[in-house]
């Protein structure tokens, strides 16, 4: 929705000015009616309490059978490339940034996730996967 450029944070970590003429591609996802003030400078990110070391990439285990998650591994260093370039997502056409939604990892990119973790970590049979940008668990 808008050219963003990584430059000491990664995409999905950093707030990126709104020109007001891109204001109405966001409306559809503000509650209520979105007035559009010329004097005002708009912005779009992810924001946790407005701590951005707060919010982090996951790996997101879940029980196949029950659909319950079983585990949450922090993913250090991961950069929303990383997770275009493993996942093989092309984002250009997409509403919304690709950190925003939980993202589907195949039984065989699993591992490649797996690097990034502090922990030994073996992917478990009758487990589903997903990589999101979550706020830290409490």
């Amino acid at each position: 929705m808008i050219e963003a450029k990584e430059e000491s944070k990664p995409t999905e970590a950093a707030k990126h000015e709104v020109a007001p003429a891109e204001l109405p591609k966001f409306a559809r996802y503000i509650d209520g009616e979105l007035l559009i003030d010329l004097s005002c400078t708009y912005f779009v990110g992810l924001f946790a309490d407005q701590l951005e070391e707060k919010t982090m990439w996951y790996l997101q285990e879940f029980d196949d059978a029950t659909e319950l998650q079983t585990e949450m591994h922090l993913l250090r260093d991961m950069t929303v490339e990383i997770v275009k370039n493993t996942l093989q997502i092309d984002d250009s056409d997409f509403d919304l940034p690709v950190a925003v939604g939980q993202n589907d990892v195949p039984a065989e990119k699993v591992r490649a996730f797996a690097q990034y973790m502090q922990v030994p970590f073996e992917a478990k049979e009758g487990h589903l996967y997903e990589v999101s940008f979550l706020a830290e668990p409490e």
